[in-house]
């Protein structure tokens, strides 16, 4: 990670340190996040100079607990970001919509990392409507000096406002470098108070329904105000072609204008809500034909199109609901030229997305890895139990195993659902096996509710808690049963079994998954219980560990038909080698292979 401390000049900085580097200038006191890429690095970057900076930074239980702990500092009048992924928000859409109404006291920024490519996540939620719905202010920067710079004016428009501002960045921006022009660090000095007014901060129906009327309001200004804000740019000519394009997608835009040298008016918009609607209007005074660009939902193209029904306009619109702007995937520079094209009535000869020309890796589990261990175990237990079985999965390294060789999941949703779409598939009277895999992280995260309520009513059911201490697949974060903070720092842990036995659980069992012969022996016993079942499968992560044991492995002889899924078996010749830098020494190889054909390396 960069310098974000560094005092003043020029700096390169990735997106989401450009965000953190902003929040830094605009005196934030507190800082709060749920791992999730591509918004990773906001947090982090801030919690790495956290006790330098003054600021309290936390990586919380899940989203819900981080925006509600912003909230609640913001109310104490401490400035507070809050960052997430785009699915992250859908989650804190209940508080989001409550708060809208009390509004804030100290500045309260809402970071939104979408990630319209799904290079990692399982739906493409356009974060944008999110804010649309609950009627707070959404910026959109295109660069990262606009990150940077946006996220300070977010802090005064929000106390400005008395709401809360979305910015909302997608994966691009946040992982792409910048030469960015740094400003003063502000550290945050204003005292925590909370003044009592429960007519605006209980929110209960006599008190909702004036608070509603007053957000109409809120908004109404907030559209007035951002008629002249400076990230709003209109670039007029004498071209009847004109070109809308919010946040990131205007890079794309003026590459494609530049690459294809035509001449065209183009608009930034950079407030999603309220949009600048007297620029809207201009452009479309100025042009006969307009290409509304952007990322996912036709949010901008919708709003054009309203204002040009107001207008009579009778030139053309085209955009995301015309299909010249595709409405999955993130754009590309030659996306926006087969747009630009298509809507000029032009062919193009260099219209085909590089992007595909990228050869597919399929995802694997690491070298290693104790998942192996466990996946491999449930293949035996299930062949042994010889009877029809589901398996539902849930977010983590752990679903890796959903590609080959194993492909072991039959289900894998959201944050949190394995449990409770276990118990459902119990209670609609499923009569095979019901196996729940989730991770300690996702457990702890929103896991804990459905295992509560699969005990509460009885639901025969085998819960797989896949727990290597820490955030694996997001980067190693820490969570509340790693023993460590944000900082890095020694704080209390949460012990699983502890935690699950609370529920009142009559079958708990602890495992190290290395062991496959064990494991698959407890995954049996669990399954025949005839009860609610946890196993918690217990091995530190192989990425933080480097190494099982100090023993390597060799092949020897025919493996066998058993899935090896270790990214250390290469194939060579017609048969198979291990990679001796790879191995870790976990003989999770040479216990399901044909007996002998792995042995240690001598």
């Amino acid at each position: 990670m960069a310098d974000i401390l560094q005092k003043s000049g020029k700096i390169v900085l990735m997106g989401n340190e450009a965000i953190a580097r902003g929040a830094l200038e605009s005196g934030v006191a507190i800082a709060s996040s749920y791992p999730g890429s591509p918004a990773n690095e906001i947090l982090g970057s801030i919690a790495k100079v956290s006790e330098e900076a003054g600021v309290y930074a936390e990586w919380s239980i899940n989203e819900v607990v981080a925006f509600e702990l912003a909230a609640g500092a913001s109310f104490a009048n401490k400035r507070a970001l809050c960052s997430m992924k785009n699915l992250g928000q859908n989650t804190v859409a209940d508080f989001l919509h409550v708060i809208n109404y009390t509004g804030v006291n100290a500045g309260l920024v809402l970071v939104v990392a979408d990630d319209p490519e799904l290079i990692s996540s399982q739906s493409a939620v356009d974060s944008r409507t999110h804010a649309i719905a609950a009627k707070i202010p959404c910026l959109e920067p295109s660069n990262g000096q606009e990150a940077l710079e946006m996220t300070k004016y977010a802090f005064e428009f929000s106390e400005k406002m008395k709401l809360p501002v979305q910015l909302r960045v997608t994966g691009k921006l946040c992982h792409s470098s910048y030469a960015v022009e740094l400003g003063k660090i502000r550290k945050n000095s204003a005292e925590a108070f909370f003044k009592k007014e429960p007519e605006r901060f209980v929110c209960i129906p006599r008190n909702s329904r004036k608070l509603h009327k007053e957000l109409n309001k809120k908004i109404i200004l907030a559209e007035e105000e951002f008629e002249n804000l400076a990230f709003n740019k209109l670039i007029l000519t004498k071209s009847k072609f004109g070109i809308v394009a919010s946040g990131f997608s205007y890079n794309y835009v003026m590459e494609a204008i530049e690459r294809m040298k035509i001449d065209a008016s183009v608009l930034k918009i950079a407030s999603t809500n309220p949009m600048p609607s007297k620029k809207i209007e201009e452009l479309l005074k100025n042009s006969e034909t307009v290409l509304v660009v952007e990322e996912l939902e036709p949010i901008a193209e919708l709003k054009v199109r309203e204002i040009a029904s107001k207008m009579n306009f009778l030139g053309k619109i085209f955009g995301t609901t015309t299909n010249h702007v595709p409405r999955e995937g993130g754009l590309t520079v030659e996306l926006a030229e087969n747009a630009i094209a298509e809507a000029l009535g032009k062919k193009i000869k260099n219209g085909k997305n590089k992007n595909n020309e990228i050869p597919a890796r399929t995802p694997a589990l690491c070298a290693g890895c104790s998942h192996l261990g466990f996946y491999s175990a449930l293949e035996k237990a299930m062949k042994q139990l010889g009877k029809e079985f589901v398996v539902v999965g849930d977010r983590g390294c752990y679903n890796l195993a959903a590609h080959e060789p194993f492909q072991s999941l039959d289900t894998c949703m959201c944050m949190g659902a394995s449990i409770p779409m276990a118990s459902g598939f119990d209670k609609a009277g499923y009569k095979g096996h019901i196996i729940a895999v989730i991770g300690d992280s996702t457990f702890l995260h929103s896991g804990i509710n459905g295992l509560i309520n699969a005990v509460a009513n009885n639901s025969n059911i085998t819960v797989c808690i896949l727990d290597n201490s820490v955030t694996a697949m997001t980067g190693q974060q820490p969570n509340p049963g790693t023993g460590k903070n944000a900082q890095g720092k020694e704080s209390k842990k949460i012990d699983l079994m502890t935690l699950v036995k609370a529920t009142g659980i009559g079958f708990v069992r602890e495992v190290n998954p290395y062991n496959v012969k064990r494991s698959t022996e407890y995954i049996k016993d669990a399954v025949l219980s005839q009860d609610t079942a946890v196993i918690i499968f217990k091995a530190p992560c192989v990425l933080k560990e480097k190494k099982v044991t100090d023993l390597k492995f060799e092949i020897t002889g025919n493996i066998g038909t058993e899935k090896q899924a270790c990214a250390a078996i290469k194939p060579k010749g017609e048969g198979k080698t291990i990679d001796k830098e790879m191995c870790v020494g976990c003989s999770i190889c040479a216990q399901i292979a044909t007996p002998g054909s792995i042995r240690v390396q001598k």
